[in-house]
């Protein structure tokens, strides 16, 4: 009767462990679904960035996604984000998000209440990638 319980008992924490692990490594945004990405810089003098060319809107989808989730206190001051963007879907849904650009050179997203921060290497190739189309 004992083992039965530790092993039920065993396999309830095991299962409690990947749902949780498996919410830290979900992807915030769907890639195979972006047709656009319009991205608009809160400088009153810069013009509205559009991602339209599916490469380039896979790229910046794969980036995003490669993100780590993050709790709110430890990321940055969150007044005022770089950049603002929404991800078209499809006609009807688009996906917001919010984009800062840290001290440090990592790129921060918020998206359904959640921060996501990239590595260095990750924030320099999406910042490259909004440059060249400016």
């Amino acid at each position: 009767m004992r083992k039965i319980i530790v092993s039920v008992l065993v396999a309830g924490l095991v299962i409690v462990t990947g749902v949780y692990v498996y919410t830290l490594l979900s992807r915030p945004f769907d890639t195979e679904d972006a047709e656009e990405i319009y991205i608009l810089p809160t400088d009153p003098a810069s013009k509205e960035i559009i991602l339209d060319e599916k490469v380039d809107v896979v790229n910046f989808m794969k980036l995003l996604n490669q993100s780590m989730k993050k709790n709110e206190a430890g990321v940055i001051d969150t007044s005022k984000p770089d950049y603002n963007g929404q991800i078209k879907m499809n006609d009807d849904h688009y996906e917001p998000f919010q984009l800062w650009m840290n001290g440090d050179q990592k790129g921060t997203i918020f998206n359904n209440g959640n921060y996501y921060q990239l590595t260095k290497s990750d924030s320099r190739q999406l910042f490259r990638l909004i440059d060249s189309h400016k």
